[in-house]
């Protein structure tokens, strides 16, 4: 995902390939395009991802954000857990919507910070260089503004969507197994119910992480 969002721009070369927001047109190589046309959020300094783990609750550099910000702004009230019939027959009948509320709530708090932080500013510089390549001879501002909110909300939705999933997941993993075997033993079933309440809601997790991502941005 890094490697498709990241934009080279070459001091004397406009051309932008395979990228599906781009449109074919080459900027002159005197363009005199200002940049507070498209002046975005740009955190200078962004912790790499590849090596993220749940524990990981704080940023080392700069953040617009905070996680309790961020946290506010998940759309609570939309959230429904899917919870399959089968685990009823491989254990005591929990309460497993509470349950995977809980987790996902402690999980959101370990990774969220990162995951937003990371995925608006990469949204934010690809948006921008390519709207100095793609909308340099438009004297239209509210073009511009419309396409570059529409395009880097989209960007960070799913930048964080995509980078957030096994790190979600571990996090996951992690509480809902200190939460169910508080609740019961056997730890082959414990198992068992711990991968199906992840399987069955991690998109979800996934898509409520896309949807704060997308609400900062346009926030």
């Amino acid at each position: 995902m890094d490697q498709y969002l990241r934009v080279e721009r070459p001091r004397n070369e406009s051309t932008i390939k395979e990228n599906k927001y781009a449109a074919p047109v080459r900027i002159p190589t005197n363009s005199t395009v200002e940049d507070d046309k498209v002046a975005l959020m740009m955190p200078e300094q962004v912790p790499s991802l590849t090596q993220v783990s749940p524990a990981q609750t704080q940023s080392t550099s700069p953040s617009p954000f905070s996680v309790n910000q961020l946290m506010a702004a998940i759309p609570r009230q939309e959230i429904r857990f899917k919870i399959n019939p089968k685990l009823g027959s491989l254990g005591p009948q929990l309460q497993y919507s509470k349950i995977m509320d809980l987790a996902l709530d402690k999980a959101n708090r370990e990774i969220i910070l990162p995951v937003i932080q990371r995925s608006v500013t990469i949204a934010s510089r690809t948006t921008k260089e390519l709207i100095l390549k793609d909308y340099a001879l438009e004297s239209n501002n509210n073009t511009i503004t419309r396409f570059a909110h529409l395009m880097v909300g989209t960007l960070a939705g799913s930048l964080a969507h995509v980078t957030c999933k096994e790190p979600l997941r571990v996090s996951l993993y992690s509480n809902l197994r200190n939460l169910i075997q508080n609740l019961m033993s056997g730890s082959e079933t414990i198992e068992q119910l711990i991968h199906m309440l992840i399987n069955d809601n991690l998109d979800l997790g996934c898509a409520i992480i896309e949807a704060v991502a997308t609400r900062q941005v346009a926030s």
